[in-house]
């Protein structure tokens, strides 16, 4: 789950009071929290969580009116996804075993493939 709102400095009671909403409705099972909101909420949050939840905290993704910053939540989720997402898919140790390299999501080899196709011809690509 990724939780997020206010800018850093900004209100605590409004993420306080969703932590606490989240942490109830969480039944037997943990789930993982990913935290991307105002900074100034996040003992407040993650005290609301405790128990609850595997809690990470990374930067706000709106640290400022008008500022986006969704670079660390982006892979934040990511690293998630490859660890626990794939990493319950049966057989994933055995492939594992075998690359050289990192594996990647078919969007990453995606992208990677146009990189180097216009590394190698030296001209732009456009992936659609």
């Amino acid at each position: 789950m990724l939780l997020t709102g206010g800018h850093d400095d900004g209100a605590i009671d409004p993420l306080r009071n969703l932590a606490r909403a989240v942490a109830a409705a969480g039944g037997d099972r943990q789930r993982m929290v990913l935290y991307a909101g105002n900074a100034a909420a996040r003992d407040s949050v993650a005290a609301e969580l405790a128990g609850t939840a595997d809690f990470v905290i990374v930067d706000n993704v709106s640290p400022r009116p008008g500022e986006t910053a969704s670079e660390a939540a982006g892979l934040e989720l990511h690293r998630y996804f490859l660890e626990r997402g794939l990493g319950r898919v049966r057989g994933y140790d055995r492939i594992c075993a075998q690359l050289t390299g990192e594996l990647e999501t078919a969007a990453d080899g995606f992208w990677s493939s146009l990189r180097f196709l216009a590394s190698q011809e030296q001209v732009p690509v456009l992936g659609v």
